[in-house]
C-alpha cells in the first residue's frame, strides 16, 4: 500500500471515533440543475456545491462517519475510495470553516 494510501486509511480510521457530521439545523438547500445551492442564515450567505460535494451534503445526516460518507460516494461516482476520503474530509472541513456543520 502506497504512503498515501495509509495515510488516509488512518485518517479514516481516526475519524470513525468522532461524531458523525450532519448539516447545521438552520441550513436550508435547494437543487439547480446538477448543484446544490446552500443558504447559512447567521452567516447570510450561500454557497454552490458541485455534484458530488452535493451528494455528500444529501447524506450529512449525523449517522454516517466520513469513512462512510467516502464509500457511499466512491460507488455513487465509481471513484477510488482512497481518493473519495480525502475529498470528503476537504469539503467538510470547508463546510465547516463556512458555518454549515451542526456542532
Amino acid at each position: 500500500m502506497s504512503h498515501i494510501g495509509h495515510t488516509y486509511l488512518h485518517q479514516a480510521n481516526n475519524l470513525m471515533n468522532n461524531s458523525p457530521p450532519r448539516r447545521h439545523e438552520q441550513t436550508s438547500f435547494t437543487k439547480v440543475e446538477n448543484d446544490l445551492v446552500v443558504y447559512q442564515p447567521l452567516t447570510d450567505k450561500y454557497i454552490v456545491l458541485n455534484s458530488t460535494a452535493g451528494f455528500v451534503w444529501e447524506h450529512l445526516d449525523g449517522e454516517k462517519n466520513e469513512a462512510e460518507l467516502a464509500h457511499l460516494l466512491s460507488l455513487h461516482f465509481c471513484v477510488d475510495e482512497v481518493r473519495a476520503l480525502a475529498d470528503v474530509t476537504e469539503l467538510l472541513q470547508m463546510l465547516s470553516a463556512r458555518k454549515l456543520l451542526a456542532d
